[in-house]
């Protein structure tokens, strides 16, 4: 009896490199739906936070990573806010106290009354860690899909 076995020899020398184009796709989707889950979670019904402009939304960002040697694991980084033009992101997030600094009382409206106050307690309004919280869980899953996907194509 003879056993002939046929196989692709470029498919088996271009596993490793198609194992890390695998997870740095993985990261970059992730990294994706991170971030669309992270501004719908900027949702008064969902997170309490009054979306009035589309700032906040509009400064979470996906920073991708450039793979600099082959063979490197990505990295990518979800962010929201900047210091210029969103600078309260960080205190929705985590939560804090504000207090005047400028004038000796912080001035605002509140149910269309103006009320003055030393400090304010802003309580933590979480939208980017519940976002990365799940994707991290669900990066698994979308690992095996890509690797299915990409490893039927060789």
């Amino acid at each position: 009896m003879q056993i002939e076995v046929e196989f692709n020899v470029q498919a088996l020398l271009t596993i490793k490199e198609n194992f890390y184009a695998v997870a740095n796709q993985a990261l970059r989707i992730t990294a994706d739906k991170i971030a669309e889950d992270a501004k719908a979670n900027i949702d008064p019904s969902k997170s309490g936070l009054h979306n009035r402009s589309g700032a906040l939304a509009g400064s979470i960002k996906v920073t991708r990573y450039v793979q600099l040697e082959p063979g490197s694991m990505g990295e990518i980084s979800v962010t929201a806010g900047d210091e210029t033009r969103v600078p309260y992101a960080n205190i929705h997030e985590s939560g804090g106290t504000i207090q005047a600094r400028n004038k000796p009382l912080l001035k605002f409206q509140v149910n269309g009354q103006w009320v003055s106050k030393k400090q304010v307690v802003i309580p933590a309004r979480p939208f980017l860690v519940p976002a990365l919280e799940t994707g991290a869980e669900n990066y698994s899953a979308v690992f095996l899909d890509e690797f299915e996907r990409i490893f039927s194509e060789v």
